[in-house]
Order: C-alpha cells, then structure tokens, then sequence
C-alpha cells in the first residue's frame, strides 16, 4: 500500500467512525473532502483570465490532485477553443448542479443520474459521452467484505451500509431502487448509513470492515483491481445494478451557440491527435462519441418507479 492510500485510509477510518449516521439525518456527509483538501471554501477555482471558459468538477481529492488528472483536458481545450479554461472543483454533485441552475458553469463531466435529471430540467444537456476501457456503459457493485456471509443485498437488512453521493447512479439510486422494491425505506433498512462522497472511499470502508457493505462505481472497482490496490482483495461483488451510459458531458443552454459547436467538435476529434489523447488518458477515457440516450433510460425508468421523475 502506498503512503498516500494509507493516509487516505487511516484519514476516513476516523472521520466515518465519528461521523453521524444517515439513519437519523439522510443527508449527513462523511466531512473527507475537506479534510483531504485542506480547503475551507464549499469550491475550489484554478484561476484563468476573465471571460474564461469554467469547467465543473466534482471531486474530495486535493487541488493537486484534481489539477493533475484535469489540467491536460483543460489545457487542450484551451489551445482548441482559443480561450482560457478554468476548473472549478465541487465536493458534491448537487453543488454542481446548483451551479449550473445559477449560470455559473459552462460545461462540466457529469454522473450519469445528475445527467438525466439536468438533460430533463434543462439546466444543461449532453453533447458527448465517454469510452472507458472499451466500453460505453457501467453499472452499479454491491460490496462486501470477502469473508463475510452476505450474499446479496437482502442480507444486509439491519446493516452499516456506505453510499457515495445522493446524485450518484452506482453509488445511490441504485440500491435506494432495489430496497424500495422490495417495500422499504433506504434509511429504515439498513442500521446506519453513510455518505463517503468518493467511491473508492466506499471500497475503501468496506474492506477495512468499518461498514459492512456499499454500493460503489464499477469502473472505479476494475480501475483499483488494474492497479493491484489491497484494498480489493479484501471484498467481493453480490450484487449488479442496470448497466447505463458513461457520464457525460454537458454545456449549458446559455453557452454562445457557435462556442458549442466547437466544443463538441473539440470534444468528439481530441482523441485523433497525441495531445488530445495524452489528456484523455489522464481521465482513464478512451475518446468521446454522441451520447446514446438510449442507455440512460434505467435511471429513467427507476426514477419514474420511484416518483422521482415524470
């Protein structure tokens, strides 16, 4: 294991552990994002010039690590567009959704499920969707630890249980649909429940047995198994969610029509020259194509079934 993974892991073992469960306030957030970031502030901003071009992040890792993973994307769109990008980092999907419904974000990469709900309301709309790995969809894993006797997630009724954000596909809706069906409240089913705001984070818990199962990102699982991270020896998959479309990426309805154009076709042709490519594998994406919205309607047809969406 790596200093910075167990840093990482000794930081959330205490603040899960001192945190209040989601049982009693649905809402209540593991505070690691502004432990790991040392930031005070609800938003992180790399500065441009004025009039730049500001792209939403959602991310609890430090400044560093979000400009590393991010600077070479913005860079190129930078060189593309003929204007400065600026990154602006948000903790939580709903900042970034409550960033977009002020007209404070030009684009952003979003999950999957803030995705149809902003492409629904109007407050942006899609114009590319990810290939990672190969692939164009990713689905929900349930989690518990390997030697353990759970088997599914009906097994885990009056258990601790880690979600990673209350706008997250994988990390949410999925098993809040699931226990649902089955006739019960998310927060009355299970014993506690946490938010960790970071789907490795929920990997993370799981393993270290400081919660007895979660719902996590299967591309963040098979990234932390391409990587050999010891955390993943120490859980296994019960459960799978509807597989749906990569998240995408979204303007907004404000942004100067001919600006858009451009972007999308920045967007679609980066992966054709070496730069562009060298961008998108720091974001672990293959390139971009249209968005098929045809691989969000699970999240569609759950919202509907729960009365989430009309």
């Amino acid at each position: 294991m790596s200093f910075r993974q167990l840093k990482l892991s000794i930081i959330f073992m205490v603040l899960l552990l001192t945190a209040t469960a989601c049982s009693q306030t649905e809402k209540q957030a593991v505070p690691l994002a502004k432990a790991v970031s040392a930031a005070d502030t609800e938003e992180i901003v790399f500065k441009g010039e004025e009039e730049t071009f500001k792209l939403a992040v959602a991310s609890i890792l430090s400044i560093r690590e979000t400009h590393r993973m991010y600077n070479k994307f913005a860079k190129y769109l930078e060189e593309e567009i003929g204007r400065p990008v600026e990154i602006v980092q948000k903790h939580t999907y709903s900042e970034i959704k409550k960033a977009f419904q002020r007209g404070e974000i030009d684009a952003g990469i979003v999950c999957a499920y803030l995705a149809v709900i902003g492409n629904d309301s109007g407050i942006f709309k899609s114009i590319a969707m990810p290939i990672r790995n190969g692939e164009q969809v990713f689905t929900s894993y349930t989690i518990v630890r390997k030697d353990s006797d759970f088997e599914s997630l009906a097994d885990l009724e009056s258990h601790s249980f880690a979600l990673s954000d209350p706008l997250s596909y994988s990390g949410f809706l999925v098993p809040k649909y699931e226990i649902s069906k089955a006739g019960y409240r998310l927060n009355k089913f299970f014993s506690n429940t946490f938010f960790t705001y970071s789907h490795d984070n929920t990997i993370f818990a799981v393993a270290n047995g400081l919660v007895d199962g979660g719902a996590t990102h299967s591309d963040i699982y098979h990234q932390l198994e391409r990587d050999n991270n010891p955390f993943i020896d120490k859980v296994k998959i019960i459960e799978e969610g509807p597989y749906v479309g990569n998240s995408p990426f979204v303007v907004s309805p404000n942004l100067d029509k001919e600006l858009e154009s451009k972007i999308i076709d920045v967007v679609l042709s980066m992966h054709l020259e070496e730069k562009g490519q060298w961008a998108l594998r720091r974001l672990n994406i293959d390139n971009f194509v249209d968005p098929n919205q045809k691989l969000y309607e699970p999240i569609k047809e759950m919202l509907v079934e729960l009365g989430e969406f009309q």
